[in-house]
């Protein structure tokens, strides 16, 4: 007779593929396109992006790889001479971003 350690002990192989429902579920994002920002939402965004300062608590959604993501916290880094922003961990390109707010400027939330 099998003790129920024994018989869990024939699945332990399948173990190996524990991160496996993660990665098929990145995998299943959809697609999409990168969109272009009209030229007045390019100078919203850079007189905002101009404004802020490492700390400031901000949301942003902006594209990675393949589809857009969005981030919210605070401000890491900021360097507008390589135009990329670091916010708790997500590190994108000034470019890359489709909007941007901040609780510290809202009025230029955009």
């Amino acid at each position: 007779m099998h003790s129920e350690a024994n018989r869990a002990r024939q699945y332990l192989p399948f173990a190996a593929l524990k991160g496996l429902g993660n990665l098929m579920s990145l995998a299943a994002v959809e697609r999409q396109e990168r969109c272009q920002l009209l030229e007045e939402e390019e100078e919203s965004l850079n007189r905002i992006l101009a404004s802020l300062e490492p700390g400031d608590p901000v949301s942003v959604v902006y594209y990675r790889r393949d589809h857009y993501e969005q981030a919210e916290g605070s401000i890491v880094r900021i360097d507008a001479r390589s135009r990329r922003m670091e916010i708790d961990g997500a590190s994108f390109d000034f470019r890359d971003i489709r909007s941007l707010s901040s609780a510290n400027h809202p009025d230029d939330a955009w």
